[in-house]
């Protein structure tokens, strides 16, 4: 798949994370004229809360602890690519 040749969000999810279609059109223009980074410099930062956690490890901490609690998780697994790390990492998404 190249990057012209996407697909549209469907509209719920669109509606769900309050993209119009003025800002759907202005990112498949975007992605189309001038690629990935063109269209990534038009999200806006609201959108990607809904897809991930993103900060330093205190913040990372707060928010996955917060949506936890909130959805009633008693678990979570931290994704670790870089097993040279692995220690370093799951111990700082541990609970404190």
């Amino acid at each position: 798949m190249t990057p012209t040749s996407h697909r549209t969000a469907p509209p719920v999810v669109r509606e769900a994370l309050g993209i119009g279609d003025d800002q759907r059109d202005a990112l498949r223009s975007a992605l189309a004229d001038g690629g990935l980074q063109s269209a990534a410099l038009l999200l806006q930062e609201e959108w990607l809360d809904s897809f991930g956690v993103v900060g330093d490890t205190e913040t990372c901490r707060h928010t996955i602890g917060e949506i936890a609690s909130r959805c009633g998780v008693t678990d979570f697994i931290v994704p670790v690519q870089d097993l040279d790390r692995a220690k370093e990492l799951i111990t700082a998404f541990s609970p404190r």
